[in-house]
């Protein structure tokens, strides 16, 4: 364990160290500097560009025929705030937030990767992003092609010495492909846009290689291909850069920031959710539920995952004389995940993936939510699905929250002080 920290410890040093020497570089006035740096990055494998939203970039190729097409605008989004289970009774409360429009964007002799959702134009000599773009410098945006970036200036993973060239397709890969919740909020859920815009038939969905190798990524991409006109489907591998001749990109449907550098930076503005479309995600999704009962108690064991671990087994003495059982969803298909978090009372757990279920709860379900911690994560990805399904949702901190425990760090939860509030909740809202 430690040694995997100090490897990633050093990653992030080296990483900022590049980005620094980039800005540096760029921003002096020799080009022979510029030129033998370019060389540098290109010898391990890396380059980089300015960065540009689709506004600047059509004012950057002069083209005025670059237009788009706004599928939503006037969007209101929610986000809620954080009630922890030893917080004095006050109503949960969420935040109404201006959300920017959903626009289809499209793009000629563009460059993209698999699991990123960076546009490269080596013509006009830019990456067009919009997180990335004026982005704030306590945010951290990596993926697949995107290494680094800050101060208007990115260094990606590739130099574009191995292209292949496709005609034309529609982005549906993303950021953090292998990761559960993007793959629900932020990649696959753009699957539902298909059916209020125009893009010719046989343009091919581009979906991240990954999504075919996960069961349940696999399966929720069928459930949603399966409600939109049928297209043909491109595979797009994580190491190989393409070429499109026409690239069509539709903008995020919900505001997720990416992890943050400075902790206790984070604000529920930077996680908002368009209730419509998650509303529509999950009405999609329930089709194919199973129709299995499950438990209607339960704790979310994460004995079998690699990190954010806490004293499961005190938790579970505490649970168990109100009817808990302890299950992994990792060991559900999705249709059965589905149910077993629809039938769900009470759901105890770690904040993780697992918890991107929440999305298929009943308005009756109450959630309590362990690890995290009251300074440094104020809000939490996980409340608001809670939220736009009418659920309660409560936080337990962990034992000595102010010494600044990692998102993903494993934690205690004080076992006398949660078998007494759990006594007390449980009581009053059963």
């Amino acid at each position: 364990m430690k040694d995997n920290k100090l490897t990633i410890r050093t990653k992030n040093r080296i990483g900022q160290l590049i980005m620094k020497t980039t800005i540096r570089i760029d921003h002096g006035k020799k080009l022979w500097k510029k030129k033998f740096y370019k060389k540098f990055l290109s010898c391990i494998h890396k380059s980089y560009f300015p960065v540009v939203n689709y506004e600047a970039y059509v004012e950057l190729v002069n083209k005025s025929d670059y237009k788009y097409y706004v599928i939503k605008s006037h969007r209101k989004g929610m986000a809620g705030l954080i009630q922890y289970y030893d917080d004095p009774e006050i109503p949960q409360k969420t935040l109404e937030v201006d959300l920017p429009d959903i626009r289809l964007l499209c793009f000629e002799n563009c460059y993209i990767k698999g699991c990123s959702d960076v546009v490269v134009d080596l013509k006009a000599n830019c990456v067009i992003n919009e997180a990335c773009y004026n982005k704030p410098p306590e945010a951290e945006l990596i993926d697949g092609l995107l290494y680094r970036s800050s101060d208007n200036l990115c260094v990606l993973r590739d130099d574009f010495k191995n292209i292949e060239y496709v005609r034309a397709g529609v982005q549906m890969s993303g950021k953090l492909a292998h990761n559960y919740y993007h793959v629900i909020y932020e990649n696959l859920i753009r699957i539902l846009l298909l059916n209020e815009c125009n893009i010719p038939m046989d343009v091919p969905l581009l979906v991240d290689e990954i999504v075919f190798k996960v069961p349940s990524f696999k399966k929720i991409f069928e459930i949603l291909f399966d409600s939109v006109p049928q297209r043909p489907v491109m595979v797009l591998k994580s190491e190989q850069m393409y070429r499109f001749g026409t690239l069509y990109k539709f903008d995020s449907i919900n505001k997720l920031t990416s992890h943050l550098n400075k902790i206790g930076k984070s604000r529920p503005q930077d996680f908002v959710y368009d209730q419509n479309y998650c509303e529509l995600l999950r009405y999609t999704l329930q089709k194919k539920q199973s129709e299995e009962t499950f438990s209607k108690r339960f704790f979310i064991t994460r004995s079998k995952t690699a990190g954010r671990h806490c004293n499961e087994d005190e938790i579970v003495k505490v649970l168990q004389p109100y009817g808990f059982e302890v299950v992994s969803p990792q060991d559900y298909s999705f249709e059965e995940q589905m149910s077993l978090f629809a039938g769900a009372e009470w759901i105890v757990g770690s904040t993780g993936a697992a918890m991107s279920n929440l999305l298929f709860c009943g308005s009756n379900c109450k959630i309590i939510c362990l690890g995290v911690c009251k300074k440094y994560y104020e809000p939490c990805i996980f409340n608001t699905i809670a939220y736009i399904n009418g659920c309660k949702i409560w936080y337990v901190a962990p034992i000595n929250d102010n010494k600044g425990h990692g998102f993903h760090s494993d934690f205690q939860v004080d076992i006398h002080a949660f078998s007494h509030r759990m006594k007390e909740i449980i009581e009053k809202e059963s």
